[in-house]
Parts: structure tokens; C-alpha cells; sequence
């Protein structure tokens, strides 16, 4: 790769990065609010450690969700193979629509 590819790789990602940024900057400015407090004031090289616990959230944040899908499935199969909670289930919900409908429908506009 040359030094032109590079160089365009890299504004292109800052391009998209900043475009995202610009869409939906609330986990951004809630990532600069909160890693600070974790760092030194007085530490040499601040960037590294910011991404590093950046990344560290990230990753316990992508580790609580895939534990949220497979507890989800688990659930999911658990209650399908019951054939009564599959039906009360089924009735309950079809009533909380129903009434939200109407709760809907008399609602002013």
C-alpha cells in the first residue's frame, strides 16, 4: 500500500467516523465524560489509555449482550415446549394489544 492509499484510507475513516459522530453523538460525549475520571492527570501518554478503556467498555458491553441473547433463547424454547404458558402467553398479549388499541383510538389528537 502506498502513502496515498494510506493517507485516503485514514480520511475516509475520519470522514465516517465524523459522520456518525454527527448522526447520534451521545455515546461519544458520554464515553468523554466518563473515561476521564478513570485516568492520571499527570500520565504520559493519556490517548492509549483512553481507547484501551474504551475498548474494555466495549467489550463487557458486546460479553452482557450475547449473555442477554442466549438467556433470551433459552426462555424462548423453554416456554414454546410448555403448551399452557404458550397459550395464556398468547391470550395475554393479544388483550395488552387489544387495549392499547383502544387506548389509542380514544385518544385526542
Amino acid at each position: 500500500m502506498s502513502w496515498s492509499e494510506s493517507t485516503y484510507q485514514e480520511e475516509s475513516l475520519a470522514a465516517h467516523l465524523l459522520e456518525r459522530l454527527s448522526q447520534n453523538p451521545k455515546v461519544a460525549l458520554f464515553y468523554l465524560a466518563l473515561l476521564p475520571q478513570f485516568m492520571n492527570a499527570h500520565d504520559p501518554n493519556p490517548l492509549k489509555h483512553l481507547i484501551a478503556l474504551g475498548v474494555i467498555g466495549n467489550m463487557v458491553g458486546i460479553a452482557t449482550s450475547i449473555t442477554y441473547v442466549f438467556l433470551a433463547a433459552r426462555m424462548t424454547s423453554a416456554l414454546r415446549r410448555n403448551q399452557a404458558i404458550s397459550y395464556w402467553l398468547t391470550k395475554t398479549m393479544g388483550a395488552l394489544f387489544v387495549g392499547l388499541g383502544l387506548k389509542l383510538a380514544t385518544e385526542k389528537i
